[in-house]
């Protein structure tokens, strides 16, 4: 009997979660937010940590099961969708999160269950500005439990009491967001290439931040070319991936900041490669 029992046992077949199902189209968000749970769950994804010195707010590079495509996701919260990822559905669903992220952070999670439980709790430590693509709000992430108030919350604070304008649209709806009055606009890549010249006669910013710098590492691209057009008095690059394949990519992103660092592109060869 107990042998017929253990045999009968070793037939029950652990069961495959079911995908989240819902009636009609009226859908909110944490209905569409579950099938990509699901589906990070269920999808083999390779999921490699970009070197950096953050314990679980930090970098990711998610690869699909055969590798054929790959997505840059930042880890920056692990209880609140704030997280960001470079994939279509991302940049479009408005739900800050996708299944990339969920893989990210189901990954992180069964590896130190406990420890993921208490980080999540305290939240992350450093200061981010970030883009809340849930509402296209730009706000700043607080360090974890921090009750007191300190110089940066004096020196950031009065800056993001103001709107500032994300560029978006039509060419024509662009030029008329280029004549508002704001303190700052956020753009993309692809509206520097047709819009770098009036970007810089119209705003005539004072400031320049890039962030995703890396997009820039190519110098023989078109895009780098018309980023590299802008003026400003400062400028700045942000970038998780200053190299990636070759030491030119450094040359290109700082050739932006200022051109006489490195010098000519046969120079810096000359002195920097093997």
């Amino acid at each position: 009997m107990m042998v017929n029992q253990a045999k009968k046992k070793s037939r029950i077949k652990q069961k495959t979660p079911k995908p989240p199902r819902y009636q009609g189209w009226l859908s909110n968000d944490e209905q569409e937010i579950a099938p990509r749970q699901y589906r990070a769950s269920q999808e083999l994804m390779k999921i490699e940590k970009i070197p950096a010195s953050q314990e679980f707010f930090d970098h990711y590079i998610v690869y699909s099961a055969h590798g054929e495509s790959s997505y840059q996701v930042e880890i920056r919260s692990l209880s609140t969708h704030i997280n960001s990822c470079c994939c279509p559905d991302y940049q479009v669903n408005r739900l800050g999160t996708c299944k990339h992220i969920e893989a990210t952070l189901l990954k992180l999670k069964n590896r130190r269950k406990r420890r993921f439980q208490q980080v999540a709790e305290i939240g992350s430590q450093p200061i981010e500005i970030f883009l809340d693509r849930r509402d296209e709000a730009i706000k700043i992430c607080w360090p974890g439990h921090s009750k007191r108030r300190t110089k940066a919350h004096d020196i950031l604070e009065p800056y993001f009491s103001v709107d500032g304008i994300i560029i978006e649209g039509s060419r024509k709806n662009r030029l008329a967001q280029y004549q508002q009055s704001s303190f700052f606009y956020l753009a993309n890549y692809e509206q520097v290439r047709p819009d770098g010249q009036e970007m810089n006669k119209i705003l005539a910013p004072d400031i320049i931040t890039i962030d995703e710098a890396q997009r820039i590492n190519n110098w023989q691209t078109k895009i780098a070319n018309a980023v590299k057009k802008l003026s400003s008095r400062y400028a700045f690059v942000l970038t998780g991936t200053p190299i990636e394949n070759r030491i030119d990519e450094i040359y290109s992103i700082v050739q932006f900041l200022d051109p006489h660092i490195f010098g000519p592109l046969f120079r810096f060869n000359r002195d920097f490669y093997q």
